[in-house]
């Protein structure tokens, strides 16, 4: 009779196992990315190239990058085509954004159509004419003034800007102390006789 009662228990639990193994398997729920403040990228179209560490973005490019200190302003970034390249140590390398590249951060403005970021040293490179003004070289500006130079350079680790062969345009309103601009940017081109809205 005990070796019924174990016969038949082996049944059982080898027809439970059984019906287990048929069972399909269901994977652990996926897991979220976690939420990190960054740099975010957007754009219609974007390539991975796994061999070459390189990532290229198309179309309707917008970076949107936080600012490091609380209140200061946010950047962001436009452009028609972006290409990030990392090093042989796995970390960002190079930045080239080109096609009508629009830098702005709070009342500060850049144009021009091509802006490359080196990582190594924190600097931007802007270079190339900016179309919509007939400005052949590109344009740093605010409410208060209007630079062009050959090359825009900002190297961010040091707080500085550096122009090459440069010329800069400040309406007398910001000189004399009574700026008409209101809340608008008002972008006032380096050509003699020419204004426009940016």
């Amino acid at each position: 009779m005990k070796a019924l009662w174990i016969l038949l228990l082996t049944t059982v639990l080898l027809a439970y196992a059984q019906e287990k193994s048929n069972a399909p398997v269901v994977p652990p729920p996926l897991e979220q990315p976690p939420t990190r403040p960054g740099l975010e990228i957007v754009a219609d179209f974007a390539i991975l190239d796994l061999k070459s560490n390189m990532v290229h973005y198309s179309n309707n490019v917008v970076v949107t990058d936080p600012p490091s200190k609380p209140g200061d302003p946010l950047t962001v970034l436009k452009c028609r085509e972006l290409t990030a390249t990392r090093g042989a140590d796995g970390r960002l390398g190079q930045i080239d954004m080109v096609g009508d590249v629009q830098m702005d951060q709070g009342d500060l403005h850049a144009r021009g159509q091509l802006a490359v970021y080196t990582a190594s040293n924190e600097t931007v490179v802007l270079t190339g004419p900016w179309p919509p003004l007939n400005s052949d070289r590109p344009l740093l500006f605010s409410s208060q003034y209007t630079n062009d130079a050959t090359e825009i350079i900002y190297k961010r680790l040091e707080g500085k800007m550096f122009w090459r062969d440069p010329r800069t345009f400040i309406p007398r309103s910001a000189m004399t102390g009574t700026n008409s601009f209101g809340q608008t940017n008002k972008l006032f081109s380096p050509l003699p006789g020419k204004s426009s809205p940016p």
